[in-house]
């Protein structure tokens, strides 16, 4: 995605942002950036420099290889959780991987397929309930 915007990147209260040609937009804050400013990902997951939007994209790089080496335990109805042994009984609402009883636990979760998104209580892993400081 090409953009006739200007780079905001640097830009805050009374300051100006870079100014250089923006290339995209930042999947994350919907910014524009420029080549200095951010890279481009592939599947268009083009993300700037912002120290926000950096610590969710290696979030999600973490997540998704924590993700890959885990769900092996699923595929034999075991517990997601590394350390544990048990058989899986729920699922998470975050990840969609299945844990014992005592690796999940009742939280409110906001559903965004319902317009507009509301709070529900859900089934939360260890792990996506530690991610919640990055997403909000």
């Amino acid at each position: 995605m090409t953009t006739r915007q200007r780079c905001t990147f640097g830009g805050g209260f009374l300051r100006r942002g870079c100014g250089r040609p923006a290339m995209t937009d930042c999947v994350y804050c919907a910014r524009p950036f420029c080549e200095q400013h951010g890279e481009r990902g592939a599947q268009y997951m083009d993300v700037c420099a912002r120290k926000n939007c950096q610590r969710k994209k290696a979030d999600l790089d973490s997540h998704t290889e924590w993700k890959t080496r885990v769900e092996l335990s699923n595929r034999v109805s075991v517990c997601a959780d590394e350390a544990c042994e048990e058989r899986m009984r729920h699922e998470c609402s975050r990840c969609r991987l299945f844990f014992c009883a005592e690796h999940v636990r009742e939280m409110r979760v906001r559903d965004t397929s319902r317009h507009p998104p509301v709070e529900v209580k859900g089934l939360v892993c260890p792990h996506c309930a530690e991610r919640r400081k990055i997403w909000g």
